[in-house]
């Protein structure tokens, strides 16, 4: 399923809220557009948390992905039973233990 029919980039370009960058067409038009787009926040999608529950009920919370290629390449390697989609944190989950507690790491959106 995650090989050949798990719809990745449709689910990258729904959870950047308008933030992601072109994934499949890296013609020029694309890149025009990407570029035009100022309001394009690039961290908005790895402030994502995806937590993975995999074979045996082993949750792997804190999970987040710079782009739709690296998410691609973890669900394809862990081929999780579920898949949860956290809040966007303000800072990257998987570095959540470089901030100080209460004070840097917090949901600002689900």
């Amino acid at each position: 399923y995650y090989r050949t029919h798990f719809p990745y980039e449709a689910m990258y370009t729904w959870l950047a809220y308008g933030h992601a960058l072109p994934t499949t067409s890296t013609t020029s038009t694309s890149k025009q557009i990407a570029v035009k787009k100022k309001n394009i926040d690039r961290t908005f999608f790895p402030r994502r948390e995806f937590c993975f529950t995999l074979e045996g009920d082993v949750f792997v919370r804190y999970q987040s992905f710079k782009d739709v290629h690296e998410m691609k390449k973890a669900i394809r390697e862990r081929v999780p039973a579920k898949i949860d989609i956290g809040p966007v944190f303000s800072a990257d989950p998987s570095r959540r233990h470089a901030y100080s507690a209460g004070t840097s790491f917090v949901p600002m959106e689900r």
